[in-house]
């Protein structure tokens, strides 16, 4: 897989601090604080990001522990997904799993009620990067609009 460039990355927070860690990064990271991002919402999380020059950094916290994201907070807080960007999701897919890597599902997010970009997107097994989160999105139009969501 040829890596085009890092996304930005995801910070876990603990339940209920969502928006005193976007203050937080406001105030005192001076990062510009994009809108919340409502369809992350089906996935068991509150997600914000918090923009810094041009790396963005996903504020997130859980929703619901029973769903996949918002079991993932369990680790709260941390720093826990890397979010790459590949030219062709279905060949990277097929050499990952060429590779014996587990990939999740080709998961597509559009909605443009709340400005959420069209993507196509994986998440590569955490068993197969020794606990690592790391979530490939298919370059071709920007995963999100310039400046923030």
């Amino acid at each position: 897989m040829k890596v085009n460039r890092v996304t930005g990355i995801n910070a876990l927070c603990q339940k209920g601090t969502l928006d005193q860690v976007a203050q937080f990064f406001r105030d005192v990271l001076g990062a510009e604080i994009a809108p919340e991002m409502m369809w992350r919402r089906k996935y068991g999380m509150r997600a914000r990001a918090a923009w810094l020059g041009d790396f963005r950094v996903e504020l997130s916290e859980s929703t619901d522990d029973t769903l996949p994201a918002g079991k993932q907070h369990r680790t709260a807080p941390s720093f826990q997904i890397l979010g790459v960007t590949v030219d062709n999701l279905d060949e990277t897919i097929a050499e990952l799993k060429a590779g014996g890597i587990k990939t999740s599902e080709i998961l597509v997010t559009e909605d443009p009620e709340h400005q959420s970009p069209f993507q196509r997107w994986i998440w590569v097994h955490p068993r197969d990067t020794f606990g690592l989160i790391i979530e490939v999105i298919e370059e071709g139009r920007p995963p999100w609009p310039q400046g923030g969501w």
